[in-house]
Formats: C-alpha cells, sequence, structure tokens
C-alpha cells in the first residue's frame, strides 16, 4: 500500500465551522437563498490541496452520531457549545452529498470524534511508510505532527492557509508537538470545556513545559516549583490527569476503518 502521494485526511466539520462563522455577517448565499459560507470554505480548501498533493488516499472525516468516551469520562465535555445553526447543518448535509461525488471517502464511526478518526487513520499510514496532510484548524490536531505527518491550517476565507511541520509547531502553539496534549489538559481548552488545572493559565503552562515532558515528570518535581504553582497543581491534580485523558489522541480505531477505505475514485458528473 505504500504510495509516495500523502494522504490527506480533512477535518470536516471543523472546515465548515471555520467558514461559516467567519463570513457570519456577511455570508455567501446560493440563487435560491441558501447559506453556503462554510461549505464553499470547505470545497476551496479541498480542492486546493487535492490539487497539490494528488492523493491516492483521501479522506473527509466527520464525527459519530452518538457521543463517545469523552462524554462518559466528563459529562460537561463541550457542553458549553450552543446547537449547531440550522444553516450549519444543512451546509453539512450538503458536503455529505458533493464530497463522494468528488470521488472522495467520507469516514466516521458512531462514538468516535473525527480527531481520533484521523488519528487513527494517519497512525495506519505512517506505519506503511506513507506521509500524511491533515486539513484542520483544530489546535488538538498539532499533536499529530512528526516527520511524516503534517496539519495544513487554512486562513480565513479567502487567505492563504499555512502547512504546519514540526519546525512550526512552536511558532503556532508555543511548544512542540509532543507536549501539545500536556499543554491543554494543564491550561483547559475554553472550545471544547476541557477544564484544566484551576488558576494556570496558558502562559504558566508553556513555562512549566519548558522544563517537563510529562505529567509524571512534572508532578514529581512540585518542590521545585512556585509554591503558588506548585499548589495549583496540586489541588487540580485530578482534574489535570482527566483533561489529559480528554485532549489526547490515542484510541485506537475499530476493524471496520482502515486506510484502505479512504482509496481515492474519480468524481461523478452526474452526482455533482
Amino acid at each position: 500500500m505504500s504510495c509516495g502521494r500523502p494522504v490527506l485526511l480533512v477535518d470536516s466539520m471543523g472546515i465548515l465551522y471555520r467558514g461559516h462563522f467567519a463570513m457570519s455577517r456577511r455570508p455567501l448565499t446560493s440563487p435560491d437563498g441558501v447559506v453556503t459560507s462554510g461549505l464553499n470554505h470547505l470545497l476551496t480548501e479541498l480542492l486546493r490541496l487535492m490539487e497539490k498533493y494528488d492523493p491516492a488516499y483521501c479522506a473527509a472525516v466527520f464525527d459519530g452520531e452518538t457521543p463517545g468516551f469523552r462524554k462518559e469520562l466528563y459529562p460537561e465535555y463541550k457542553a458549553n457549545r450552543p446547537p449547531m445553526p440550522r444553516e450549519l447543518a444543512v451546509q453539512a448535509d450538503l458536503a455529505r452529498q458533493i464530497i463522494p461525488g468528488l470521488g472522495i471517502p467520507l469516514m466516521q464511526y458512531d462514538g468516535l470524534e473525527a480527531d481520533d478518526i484521523i488519528a487513527g487513520l494517519a497512525g495506519e499510514a505512517r506505519s506503511l511508510g506513507m506521509s500524511v496532510v491533515v486539513l484542520s484548524s483544530d489546535k488538538d490536531l498539532l499533536q499529530l505532527v512528526s516527520d511524516t505527518v503534517s496539519v495544513f491550517r487554512p486562513g480565513r476565507p479567502g487567505s492563504p492557509g499555512r502547512l504546519v511541520t514540526p519546525a512550526e509547531v512552536p511558532e503556532e502553539i508555543g511548544t512542540t508537538a509532543d507536549r501539545v496534549p500536556l499543554l491543554l489538559a494543564l491550561a483547559g481548552d475554553s472550545s471544547d470545556n476541557v477544564p484544566g488545572a484551576r488558576g494556570i493559565g496558558e502562559k504558566t503552562a508553556l513555562r512549566l513545559l519548558k522544563d517537563h515532558s510529562t505529567l509524571e515528570d512534572l508532578y514529581a518535581s512540585l518542590e521545585s516549583l512556585p509554591p503558588r504553582v506548585a499548589g495549583k497543581l496540586e489541588e487540580s491534580r485530578e482534574m489535570v490527569e482527566l483533561s489529559l485523558r480528554l485532549v489526547t489522541l490515542n484510541q485506537p480505531l475499530p476493524p471496520e476503518l482502515k486506510l484502505r477505505d479512504a482509496v481515492r475514485g474519480e468524481p461523478r458528473g452526474d452526482a455533482l
């Protein structure tokens, strides 16, 4: 299954959301009045990367329909998010119709988020000696960046994006790819309602990560930290450990989800 062209994996809803809300004040609409800002952004970025990389394997990945293990671990996970606007739900449905017409498989699985599926497929591709490009603006996915996995982060609609390789990860988020989960576990993630350590912000978390690469190492070194910081970490240890489980992308994929199911097909003009 080895292939010189990279595998392209798309965080579909993430790009739809970004495009929709970036243009919410002046949305794009179809002739019959359907809002298409998110759909336009997704298809523009997808087709741009398809042309650039000509991938033999490509998948547009969506969240499963049912909650996954994170909601079981922490019922407040993503509880701060408002319901999806109807205009965006319509665009998601349209994307699910249009993208297969482009010859690109859709992938989703109940109980798994798109990030988990992308991480699993990227891991399989890497084990097969294949490189991967992930299309996403989600900072969680920066933890996947490696010598064979890059993340293309699109700009705002109409603006150029940026390919993030290991050297660029610190410029994007302040630390290396392997420490991204620990950063999110300490500082929390308001977009997903991940709690983190009470009173520890991103700046403090980044300072801690300069000398500590694992949670175990950090908590073994509390005596060397300023008492105020050490106290906050100790008080929040249970939540930090929980947060780390929430943000880490290492869930094994079910046997039904394999890279072989991401083989790119021919566009179908009739469907489009």
